[in-house]
């Protein structure tokens, strides 16, 4: 069989043949069906008549298969039954395109037997025949269907991302490979207060605490470079009022199938509240550390001034423990007690300061002693002064001492003050100096009174605490008005306003 005869009588055969291959030249049909064999579009030529109809003249046979149509079929239908009406003209533009010299390609839609739609992208060029011919279109049809739905539903997965990310309260991003950012949605923008082309020219950082640019910046490039996810936590400022919260930001890769980076996405959440509540935690936790730490050297100091006190009257009475030395015991364990309810009732209501206003420590402590030396009258005159645990109890212990050695050898009223000391008022150490003393109207010092000689076990206790909790120095003297006085100098530390 021939080609002419391919061309006659093929009417279901692969494809109807161009004029130029109507030979019976050996080889011309073989050669023919390689070429056509090897295309994967649909090949046609379509020639245009003088009157403006148009003529299918052949094609290949895959295209017959696609459409559902013959060669007569198509040529004996209308224009409009083969291409949608809203395509048609687009592909009458196409042609007339064509003859100016214009575009050759056109997407538009071809309708098969069964009513279903392809679409296609039609490549064509024009051959102009001779006066009175009209003209040919050479053409290639790509079916483009696939390309088109799968296109048409990468766009909707992107309007319900986006949708999506413009719903949640979070903000969310994509970046291209690179970092360079590609979407944000409008949360960041309205928080920022800057322009979407603002953050999409590397604006957002304006918007990140500068303490945290360099840490976030350090990650974000090392999770480049690793191409992994990342976690980071940062501090973005709201356009609103200029405050800076807290945001918790997670990043991770997108890959395609063959597993290489395409893309970057996203979220940052805010963490604000629950930042501050771990810090409150930490806080909280500190502060029952310092407490237990505090509780422990208070018992222990405790025990040991116990213990002492009990050494010194083992050391004077050699025997058996006298009534009075008892009492002192106690009163001193009592004071010691007073000291501890005081300091954790401050630990209970101040979290951060760990000092004691001398106000306070001395207005628990004259009370107990007043109850206990009965119609003596106790007078005081306090300054504020913000003590240590250890110089309150140290100065506690000492009032205790002086007042019960007043009440032993006086008769009358008794008087405590605590006070700056006037004129100099610091030490060489830029310490403050004070100045504690205790008067009675008792009969006063013996005249060759010397306290390390005479030093009783309250004596003791009152130097050893002078000297080594105090550092001070004490001064045994006889008033003119008569009666005794003890007065401790000494220096403390005072903290900062």
């Amino acid at each position: 069989m021939t080609a002419q005869n391919i061309k006659r009588e093929g009417r279901d055969s692969e494809a109807h043949l161009p004029a130029f291959l109507e030979t019976d030249s050996t080889g011309a049909e073989e050669h023919y069906r390689q070429l056509m064999s090897l295309v994967s579009d649909y090949v046609y030529c379509y020639r245009l008549l003088p009157d403006g109809a148009q003529v299918l003249e052949w094609a290949t046979g895959s295209l017959f298969s696609v459409l559902g149509w013959s060669l007569e079929e198509i040529n004996s239908r209308d224009w409009s039954e083969l291409v949608p009406p809203e395509d048609i003209d687009l592909t009458n533009d196409h042609i007339a395109r064509l003859f100016t010299g214009g575009e050759a390609v056109v997407d538009h839609r071809l309708i098969t037997r069964t009513g279903e739609m392809i679409r296609i992208r039609n490549s064509a060029s024009l051959e102009t025949l001779p006066q009175g011919q009209g003209a040919r279109i050479y053409g290639a049809l790509q079916d483009i269907t696939a390309r088109v739905q799968a296109e048409m539903a990468r766009h909707e997965t992107e309007a319900r991302f986006q949708n999506l990310a413009e719903a949640m309260p979070q903000f969310v991003w994509i970046s291209d490979k690179h970092g360079a950012l590609s979407y944000i949605n409008q949360q960041f923008v309205q928080y920022t207060g800057q322009t979407l082309t603002q953050i999409m020219d590397g604006g957002s950082v304006q918007s990140v605490h500068p303490e945290d640019v360099v840490e976030m910046s350090s990650q974000w490039q090392e999770a480049m470079r690793r191409q992994e996810p990342y976690t980071v936590e940062f501090r973005c400022r709201r356009a609103m009022d200029g405050a800076y919260r807290w945001y918790l930001c997670r990043v991770v890769p997108i890959r395609d199938e063959a597993g290489m980076l395409q893309q970057w996405i996203g979220t940052s959440t805010d963490i604000h509240e629950q930042k501050q509540a771990q810090e409150q935690m930490a806080a909280l936790n500190a502060q029952l550390h310092r407490a237990m730490r505090e509780t422990h050297h208070r018992v222990k100091n405790n025990l040991q001034m116990i213990s002492a006190l009990m050494e010194m009257e083992e050391d004077e009475t050699k025997g058996t423990v006298p009534k009075s030395s008892l009492s002192r015991i106690r009163q001193n364990v009592s004071t010691l007690a007073m000291i501890h309810d005081l300091l954790t009732h401050e630990a209970s209501v101040d979290t951060d300061d760990s000092s004691l206003a001398s106000t306070d420590v001395m207005g628990q402590l004259l009370p107990l002693l007043q109850v206990s030396v009965g119609n003596r009258h106790i007078g005081s005159d306090i300054d504020l002064i913000l003590l240590s645990t250890r110089h309150a109890t140290a100065l506690s212990l000492v009032v205790n001492e002086l007042v019960n050695n007043a009440v032993k050898h006086g008769s009358s009223n008794i008087a405590v003050s605590l006070k700056r000391q006037a004129g100099r008022t610091t030490d060489a150490n830029g310490h403050s100096l004070f100045a504690l003393e205790v008067n009675d109207d008792g009969p006063g010092f013996p005249l060759d009174f010397n306290s390390q000689t005479a030093a009783s076990t309250g004596l003791e206790l009152i130097n050893s605490i002078t000297r080594w909790d105090l550092g001070g120095t004490i001064v045994y003297a006889n008033r003119a008005e008569g009666g005794a006085s003890i007065r401790l100098n000494f220096a403390l530390p005072e903290p900062l306003d």
